[in-house]
């Protein structure tokens, strides 16, 4: 909004200057976006937020000025105009509730062709709008001296009855402006028995306007609800000074003096005669004044400091709040143009910025440092995360619910799941039993926009029967390392997924106890899976896509999964703690005959028992069946690492040891050593 200091100053009677204005109305919360010269005068141009619709006018930015530069506001002028005629026009209200005040006189005999005065004029011009004839340029007057929009129509075009109605869907407007518009249902209209005069507090009709052939107008002020403006303004993009006011809301108050200050001007200008005002009013449907108590502890806190009671009642005075002064509080009333003050906090917020916020001192807060334990949980979810991004892998999240054409897919011969009552569609109906649904839909989703090497997992809740359970879950495809140019590109493989999960137990403490069993699982490769067991305890399973799965989606190359119980793979185990040995280690290696399907981990666990405290490490570094192996047999060779803490080992202990283990493995498995 544009608005003239030499207008401020004459309602103030005031010489305010720009210079000490501009920083009062930033420190009032009021954004000064320009400033201009022009004559003897300066043009000062504020944006208007939303709430503060009183302040789209020359009394309201009076009314802040006169605050914080200790004048004292001047009464809004009683102007009345003489009533010389007899005629009126009937009102009928059929949308009280958009509009439960409208007010409207006929003033005749005027002459359309008197010059507007310059004054009038000059005011126009300063907020950028168009002088066109004395009529509209007063109108336009007293909406920037009062804040209160009015229109006025041709009353030779008016059938003597104004009606207030909303409007049918696809009604036609022919509006001010030229365009015809075609209306959504239930916007507020102003209209006769047989035409629309103006979508009310937005813009009148083209029909019933003030041209130079008019002699006897209706002039209009009311309190259009600013909701209803609102709706009609946003659904028809129509943006206007009088819908920028009424949708942020006016104060009803000025409505009558609104129309008796155009009409006692329009009466000196442009001559005519004016009838007594139509009133229709519906009082208990109109906006309430607030009543708030202010307490001076809340106030206190909130601003950081004391505040003198004194100052705090001066300063809601003068904003026109009506104060009560209670013992230890305030009770306040706002007033009609402050729609936007409804808390306690509102009030300390006006005289926060009526001080300024610089008189608020800056204080350190005192703070206590008393910081609570991370639960173990949490750290452990959080360490688990951290650990697979840091193999390469992206967390995702989707949804929980399914299409029930995945789980036929997936888990043919269990593809019913858990149904949805009221799903969102037809491929959200199912509730997840498994992560891999999911899972596999990020990876087509990335594979069809060529990214070949992915690594996803998610953490998320399944549903199983009755029961929730808390999974973890991944899926990898592609290649083991990034392309590079210093070796050859080497496909991903169960191994390497395996060496991913074990790296997530060693987080838990629990690597050693685990074991990888072959199992079954209804949407794994049968002979390429595995279940992880924790001592006794399945906690999950890791294995290859099936087959079928693979040839479904169109997929040439390998893709591994994993998922495991997070509830299980969170429990923490209390890590043992042994001292770094001083004393070199010793490796035997044994190489050996064994039965095919004997897995390394019963072997590990023979060789761990036989070399007692003394074995450190137990690797295999050479497996081999076919040529020149007898059938039924794999060749396994072992690495054993042996050390003592507290002193070199001698080679006679470490041969009854390695004795020992050969002696266990013989025994339990039958083996033939290989020379």
């Amino acid at each position: 909004m544009k608005f003239s200091l030499a207008w401020v100053n004459e309602v103030l009677k005031s010489k305010l200057n720009v210079d000490t204005i501009v920083p009062q109305l930033i420190n009032l919360g009021i954004e000064v976006e320009s400033t201009a010269v022009v004559g003897d005068d300066h043009i000062i141009e504020i944006a208007v937020y939303p709430n503060r619709g009183d302040l789209l006018s020359i009394r309201g930015i009076a009314r802040e000025l006169a605050v914080v530069n200790d004048i004292a506001l001047p009464e809004v002028a009683e102007y009345q105009a003489k009533v010389t005629s007899s005629k009126t026009i009937a009102v009928i209200n059929n949308s009280e509730k958009s509009c439960p005040l409208y007010l409207c006189r006929i003033i005749e005999n005027i002459d359309i062709n008197k010059p507007t005065p310059e004054f009038i004029q000059a005011q126009l011009l300063a907020a950028d709008i168009k002088p066109k004839n004395i009529i509209v340029d007063i109108t336009n007057y007293v909406m920037l001296e009062l804040g209160q929009p009015l229109h006025a129509f041709d009353a030779n075009i008016l059938d003597n009855k104004i009606i207030l109605r909303n409007s049918r869907l696809n009604e036609q407007a022919a509006l001010l402006d030229g365009a015809t518009v075609k209306l959504a249902a239930d916007i507020l209209l102003i209209t006769d028995k047989n035409h629309i005069h103006a979508i009310a507090g937005v813009m009148g009709g083209k029909a019933s306007a003030v041209t130079d052939l008019t002699t006897t107008i209706v002039l209009e002020s009311a309190y259009f609800a600013p909701r209803a403006v609102r709706f009609v303004t946003q659904k028809h993009m129509l943006n206007t000074d009088a819908g920028y006011r009424f949708s942020r809301g006016v104060d009803p108050n000025l409505v009558e003096v609104a129309i008796e200050r155009a009409s006692t001007l329009i009466l000196e200008y442009a001559g005519g005669s004016a009838g007594a005002i139509t009133k229709n009013i519906i009082a208990a449907l109109l906006p309430k004044n607030n009543s708030i108590l202010l307490n001076n502890s809340s106030m206190n806190k909130i601003l950081g400091i004391a505040v003198a009671d004194s100052k705090v009642s001066n300063i809601l005075n003068k904003l026109q709040f009506t104060v009560t002064k209670q013992t230890d509080s305030w009770q306040v009333v706002t007033p009609t143009h402050r729609h936007d003050v409804a808390l306690e906090e509102d009030l300390v917020e006006e005289i926060a910025r009526v001080m300024g916020y610089d008189a608020i001192p800056s204080i350190m807060p005192n703070i206590a440092c008393d910081f609570s334990a991370q639960p173990m949980r949490e750290s452990l979810a959080k360490s688990v995360n951290n650990t697979l991004v840091a193999q390469g892998y992206t967390e995702v999240i989707n949804y929980s619910f399914i299409d029930p054409k995945s789980i036929e897919l997936l888990f043919p011969e269990d593809p019913i799941g858990l149904q949805l009552a009221n799903p969102l569609s037809n491929d959200m109906s199912i509730m997840r039993s498994s992560l891999l649904s999911g899972l596999v839909n990020n990876l087509q989703y990335n594979l069809k926009r060529q990214q070949n090497r992915l690594r996803f997992f998610e953490t998320g809740v399944i549903f199983t029967g009755s029961k929730e359970v808390n999974m973890l879950a991944g899926i990898v495809i592609g290649t083991l390392q990034q392309e590079q140019w210093g070796s050859k590109a080497q496909k991903i493989d169960f191994f390497a997924v395996k060496a991913d999960v074990e790296n997530l137990l060693k987080l838990h403490n629990m690597v050693s106890n685990v074991s990888f069993v072959a199992s079954n699982h209804a949407a794994l490769h049968n002979g390429k899976t595995a279940a992880i067991y924790i001592g006794k305890q399945c906690i999950g399973t890791i294995g290859v896509l099936h087959p079928r799965i693979l040839s479904a989606l169109e997929l040439t190359t390998e893709v591994i999964y994993f998922e495991l119980k997070l509830d299980l793979l969170l429990q923490y185990k209390l890590p043992n703690i042994t001292p770094v040995s001083r004393y070199p280690q010793v490796r035997r290696d044994l190489s050996f005959l064994i039965d095919v399907n004997i897995m390394f981990t019963e072997v590990r666990a023979v060789v761990a028992t036989a070399a007692g405290d003394l074995v450190q490490d137990i690797r295999i570094f050479d497996l081999f069946a076919g040529k020149n192996i007898a059938a039924g047999k794999k060749s396994m060779a072992l690495a054993i690492i042996l050390q003592h803490v507290e002193r070199t080992l001698e080679d006679v202990e470490v041969n009854e040891v390695t004795a020992s283990i050969v002696a266990s493995l013989q025994d339990r498995f039958a083996i033939e050593l290989r020379s």
